[in-house]
């Protein structure tokens, strides 16, 4: 696991999940039939700023996504010490070529994670809006970080660019 600092002095996680490869598999396959929607709203009725297909659900859920979330859960715990941490929401974002995520945030939420599941040649990085820091796209690959850290995703060059995202809510055990 390696920590970065943005240019807002917060830290950002970032790490490889060891069986990425089988798991991505297993993701890819067991969300097959479920429904990506263009123009989604968030959870609070904004719009979305995926601007590209998402799934619907308030948190996407299949035995494969509850081991993602589990591995995520435990790289926060270590410096969350007396906080029960928990994925309140998440999605699938699917993106086809020239689909963008504008610079937003996921406050109030403590953290906001984007898992990467599959990533052709061509796919967008994850970008810090505010320090330009960027995330290189790979399989495999999570990045954790502050809610309050404004990101986004420019314009994909590829096809078949799947990301799993959402985010992270804390409350005292």
């Amino acid at each position: 696991m390696n920590k970065i600092f943005c240019k807002e002095n917060l830290p950002v996680i970032i790490d490889h999940h060891p069986f990425y490869e089988s798991l991505n598999k297993k993701i890819i396959k067991e969300t097959q039939n479920h429904f990506y929607g263009e123009n989604q709203q968030n959870v609070d009725g904004d719009s979305s700023n995926v601007r590209a297909a998402k799934t619907n659900y308030y948190k996407i859920s299949t035995p494969s996504i509850e081991l993602v979330y589990e591995w995520i859960l435990t790289l926060l715990r270590p410096i969350n010490k007396g906080w029960l941490l928990e994925v309140d929401n998440s999605w699938l974002a699917w993106y086809r070529d020239k689909e963008f995520a504008i610079s937003h945030h996921h406050h109030p939420a403590a953290y906001g994670f984007v898992y990467f599941v599959k990533c052709p040649k061509g796919s967008s990085p994850l970008i810090f809006s505010t320090s330009g820091k960027r995330i290189k796209a790979e399989e495999g690959k999570v990045a954790i970080f502050p809610a309050n850290l404004y990101h986004h995703v420019p314009k994909n060059k590829c096809y078949d660019r799947i990301v799993l995202a959402g985010n992270i809510f804390a409350s005292t055990e």
